[in-house]
C-alpha cells in the first residue's frame, strides 16, 4: 500500500477545490468536505486523555498507511477556547507531525458540559473493549498480518495471547540476548513478575 502521508505539500497544493473540499489524498475521500486547516484546531483545555510518545507514533504510522478514514471532534467554543478538540485530539498531534495542513472535523453541538461528556466518554468507552485473542489470530492469519507491527511489543502479544487462552502462542525472539537472570526488565510498567526475589 503505498504511503498516505509522505509529502503532504504535494498531496493537497493547500486548495480548497469548487466544490468546498480539499484534495488532501491523505484524507478519506468522503471526509474531503469536512476538512478544515490543522492549524486552525485547538487543544481541548482540560483535556483528560494524555498522549504519550509511543500511542502518537502508532497513530501517525496508521495515518500513514490508511489515511485519514474517520472525522476527528470538535467543539465551535469550549470554555472559551475556539475550535477545541474534544475527541482525536491524538490524531490531531499525529497529523501535525506528518506535517498535514488539513483535517477532517465532526463540529459538536452542546453545551461545555456536554462536551467534557462526550470527551471522557469517547475515550473510556474505547478502554472497555478487549482482542478476543481467538479471533485476533484468526484474524491476523487469514489477512497475512504482523501483528508486531500494529502497535503491541512481543511481550504484550504474548502476554494478550496467553492469559486469554489462544491455542497456538506464536514464539518471540528477543531483541537482544540475556545472559543473567537479573538483567530482565519487567515487560510494562506496572508488571513485577519478572523481579528477581533476593
Amino acid at each position: 500500500m503505498r504511503d498516505m502521508a509522505t509529502s503532504p505539500d504535494a498531496a493537497d497544493g493547500g486548495a480548497p477545490s469548487v466544490v468546498g473540499t480539499v484534495t488532501a489524498e491523505y484524507i478519506a475521500a468522503d471526509l474531503r468536505a469536512l476538512a478544515v486547516p490543522i492549524d486552525s484546531l485547538r487543544p481541548m483545555p482540560g483535556n483528560a486523555r494524555a498522549h504519550g510518545e509511543r500511542d502518537l507514533s502508532a497513530i501517525a504510522d496508521s495515518l500513514r498507511a490508511h489515511g485519514q478514514q474517520r472525522p476527528i471532534v470538535v467543539a465551535k467554543t469550549y470554555r472559551g477556547t475556539e475550535h477545541a478538540i474534544i475527541a482525536g485530539s491524538g490524531t490531531w498531534q499525529a497529523a501535525r507531525r506528518l506535517g498535514w495542513r488539513w483535517i477532517a472535523v465532526s463540529w459538536f453541538e452542546g453545551s461545555d458540559t456536554d462536551a467534557a461528556a462526550y470527551s471522557v466518554r469517547d475515550n473510556r468507552t474505547s478502554e472497555l473493549s478487549r482482542f478476543d485473542a481467538s479471533a485476533l489470530t484468526t484474524l491476523a492469519a487469514d489477512a497475512d498480518l504482523d501483528l508486531l507491527t500494529l502497535g503491541w511489543t512481543g511481550a504484550e502479544l504474548g502476554d494478550l495471547l496467553a492469559l486469554s487462552g489462544a491455542d497456538a502462542v506464536p514464539a518471540f525472539e528477543p531483541e537482544r540476548p540475556v545472559g543473567r537472570l537479573d538483567q530482565l526488565q519487567p515487560h510494562c510498567a506496572t508488571c513485577r513478575c519478572r523481579e528477581v526475589k533476593s
